[in-house]
């Protein structure tokens, strides 16, 4: 039997588990020990961290003489710290949830889900530069990449579910801004539970005859997902100018938001006398407008890949954008800023003056988008449009006949090309339907060339270029076709094959107009 007093060692380790005793010493711990254990977190790159140290005074700094840390637990206990066998108990569980969801968060990040037919890519970077000008890092995904800020992630389609999930389990994105495409939401949905922003842009013939899509219809319905996923306390915000838009509507238990080219769209003014939000155009100013109260907050011609407000479609672009901002309440100095700023719309209108003639080079592979981009060359001065067409495969022969007479309706000279990917056609069938159609409305066969491989096609329609041309070419290979141009300004210029001069050479909403008048070279 030990006297009284006296302390028997049992065991040499003082763990809870084998006996050990709790003692709360938390207000005895000096400063410095506290800023020791921050850093160490730091260094290591842990969020929660439990440290042990052995200590002859833990209120004294440890420094080695009077104790020192002797390991580091990524997943430390925390009942010692709630039921302490001596000392005041501690909340560190609720100190914990606090940090990792701060300010009564739940862990969500604003989620906004772009779709629709055209426009997609544009809107989605459009959103993207306003909330970076708001301070916020946006994680991105386009048909482009996947994108953080202005750093791309990963180069691809990458307007699918995978995409989407990559840039959310990023534990920097604070915004997640998803071009959220058709093929995606078919085949494996849409990588999130619920949006705060939904949107579709337009609804126009594309897709038909895959994944069992026939007709307008089922188009809307599948794409109209992305409306009727919208967080209820969220906006959708849906075009007012599309014949679809009062369907659409159905769809969505949150708020809508209407856009529309014009202030006189009559979905917008019931919309308006309903009480509800909405942003339109009139007389080249964009309106933001709730109920019977309006406001302008841009005027068109001060966004840069409107051209000056010619290129219409960007113009509706940009009111899906400024809408989904209004929804999501975003200042507006930050739209405006994002909208005036934003110039780097890769493949999409990017135009070149070269010598005495122009190019345009554009992703258009619908109607829609063809027609979008001959209205708007053609409203910037030319003699002659020249087109380098070419649709996918896997459209209806039908829809690429139909594609056929929309460009022999727009332009005066014709270069056909076939994308690499075939899509399950034989070599030269979908450029024969679209000379069939191209033909079918009295087209000159004497200006139609065909020629199957898109950079060939490309190089030719440059060297036989007229003063006074506008060459418009709808790529598959963005990074082929830019080389092609490339190339030829290379071989005209003198420049060295390690030279990128197209940059020199690219038309603005500042510079259009003059340098359609004069030459580089």
């Amino acid at each position: 039997m030990p006297e009284v007093k006296r302390i028997v060692k049992i065991k040499e380790t003082a763990n809870l588990s084998t006996g050990g005793t709790a003692v709360d010493v938390t207000a005895l711990v000096h400063p410095d020990n506290v800023l020791l254990a921050q850093r160490i977190a730091k260094m290591i790159g842990l969020d929660i961290m439990g440290m042990d140290i052995i200590a002859n005074d833990i209120s004294k700094p440890i420094n080695g003489k009077n104790g020192a840390v002797i390991e580091i637990n990524a997943a430390p206990g925390i009942r010692m710290h709630h039921y302490p066998s001596a000392g005041q108990a501690r909340d560190v569980g609720g100190k914990i949830v606090d940090y990792l969801f701060p300010y009564g968060g739940n862990g969500r990040i604003p989620i906004l889900a772009i779709t629709g037919t055209n426009g997609k890519t544009t809107v989605t970077r459009m959103l993207s530069a306003i909330y970076q000008e708001a301070g916020f890092n946006v994680g991105m995904t386009t048909t482009e990449g996947v994108f953080f800020n202005q750093e791309c992630q990963m180069a691809g389609d990458c307007s699918g579910p995978m995409s989407a999930k990559m840039v959310l389990h990023d534990k920097n994105v604070e915004v997640a801004v998803l071009e959220t495409a058709r093929g995606g939401i078919v085949k494996a949905g849409l990588g999130f539970e619920r949006c705060d922003v939904g949107i579709v842009t337009n609804i126009s013939e594309d897709h038909l005859g895959q994944d069992g899509i026939e007709t307008l219809e089922d188009l809307v319905y599948i794409k109209s997902l992305v409306l009727e996923l919208v967080d209820v306390s969220g906006t959708a915000v849906i075009n007012a100018d599309d014949v679809f838009a009062p369907k659409l509507a159905t769809r969505v238990q949150a708020q809508v938001i209407y856009f529309s080219m014009t202030e006189n769209n009559i979905v917008i003014r019931r919309h308006l006398g309903a009480g509800g939000k909405a942003v339109f155009m009139k007389n080249d100013k964009i309106y933001l407008a709730c109920g019977n109260q309006a406001k302008v907050i841009l005027n068109v011609k001060d966004i840069p890949v409107t051209l000056g407000g010619v290129a219409k479609h960007n113009v509706q672009n940009a009111l899906a954008a400024i809408a989904a901002s209004y929804g999501y309440g975003v200042d507006v100095e930050y739209v405006k800023q994002g909208l005036t700023n934003f110039v780097d719309n890769v493949g999409r209108l990017n135009l070149f003056h070269i010598n005495d003639f122009n190019v345009c080079v554009d992703y258009g592979h619908n109607f829609a988008g063809y027609q979008a981009i001959i209205n708007t060359v053609r409203q910037l001065g030319t003699k002659r449009l020249v087109g380098v067409i070419g649709v996918p495969g896997d459209r209806r022969d039908d829809v690429i006949f139909n594609i056929g007479k929309t460009a022999g309706a727009g332009f005066d000279q014709l270069y056909i090309k076939e994308d690499n990917d075939l899509r399950g056609r034989k070599v030269g069938e979908t450029a024969s339907i679209l000379e069939e159609g191209i033909s079918s409305i009295g087209f000159p066969s004497e200006k139609i060339k065909t020629i199957l491989a898109e950079k060939e096609a490309v190089k030719v329609a440059l060297e036989n270029a007229i003063a006074g041309d506008f060459i418009v070419v709808f790529y598959e290979d963005y990074k082929e076709t830019i080389e092609t141009i490339q190339e030829f300004i290379r071989n005209r210029t003198g420049a060295e094959e390690g030279d990128q001069p197209l940059l020199d050479f690219m038309l603005t909403n500042e510079t259009i107009r003059p340098l359609l008048k004069n030459s580089f070279v």
